[in-house]
């Protein structure tokens, strides 16, 4: 027979065999509490209703259950980093990057700009992350920015090309 199972989360996942409810509740992603449908009658019932899926407790085998998993299982050491995971790590790249931008555009005549651009790109990726402290680094990115492109139409109108 194959059931679907209504995990903990409230989705269904399924259909399986007796056999992988069987192995699901050797892992503890199944308890006795879990909701089973039956596929074929469409019955819902409480996985404990299915002969053989867990052992008959004995009054001297009472042993303590780890809390059943959820469901899905899935690896998580790949997901996506949040601004938790940063830290404070972008927002110094962005403060490094403005400066960079100012010390550059100073010494190295253009360069500089793109520098600043660099930052404020930096800088709106932690708006999009989320971080809480995103505005800073927006802040003296835009200012790296306008500071520079002022300097360069400054300098650009000195020598006469605009």
């Amino acid at each position: 027979m194959e059931y679907f199972v209504t995990g903990s989360d409230g989705q269904q996942y399924g259909p399986v065999t007796t056999d992988v409810l069987r192995q699901w509740a050797q892992e503890n992603r199944l308890t006795p509490q879990s909701l089973l449908k039956d596929v074929a009658s469409g019955e819902t019932m409480a996985a404990s209703a299915i002969p053989g899926l867990f052992p008959t407790p004995t009054a001297s085998s009472r042993t303590v259950q780890p809390p059943a998993a959820t469901y899905p299982r899935f690896d998580t050491s790949s997901a996506v980093k949040t601004w938790e995971q940063h830290d404070m790590g972008i927002i110094v790249g962005v403060i490094i990057r403005s400066l960079l931008g100012l010390i550059f555009f100073f010494v190295f005549k253009g360069i500089g700009l793109l520098f600043a651009g660099y930052a404020l790109y930096y800088a709106i990726q932690t708006r999009i992350t989320g971080h809480p402290k995103s505005w800073i680094a927006l802040i003296i990115a835009v200012v790296s920015f306008a500071v520079i492109a002022i300097g360069w139409m400054l300098r650009m109108s000195e020598s006469g090309t605009v």
